[in-house]
């Protein structure tokens, strides 16, 4: 997968509410509430902009996003989030709308 942004001083968009795992020589960040997630149950910009994981490289010390593949979970933040060997779990989170929260397991 090729590395996306501008470059080598690239950096996620601020967020809260996210997660990250380590596996092996990097970091995996994915969700939260960023700016401009849509507070609906499901939309393709919502879809778009949870379809992305951004990664750090704990020796080289940079950022770069790798596209996800699937449908994105829908309990985008405050989930919980668990490497096993080189698989990442999540489950649960709040949909971001309306109190919508959710118990689905994603890997």
């Amino acid at each position: 997968m090729a590395a996306k942004g501008p470059g080598k001083d690239y950096q996620p968009v601020k967020r809260e509410e996210h997660s990250t795992v380590r596996v092996g020589d990097y970091l995996y960040m994915w969700g939260g509430v960023q700016p401009d997630l849509p507070r609906v149950h499901n939309n393709e910009k919502k879809k778009s902009m949870c379809s992305v994981m951004e990664v750090y490289h704990l020796v080289t010390g940079r950022w770069e996003q790798k596209p996800t593949t699937g449908n994105p979970p829908l309990g985008v933040r405050g989930y919980a989030a668990a490497a096993i060997g080189n698989e990442i779990f999540y489950f649960g989170g709040y949909c971001n709308h309306d109190g919508c929260c959710h118990n689905s397991l994603y890997r």
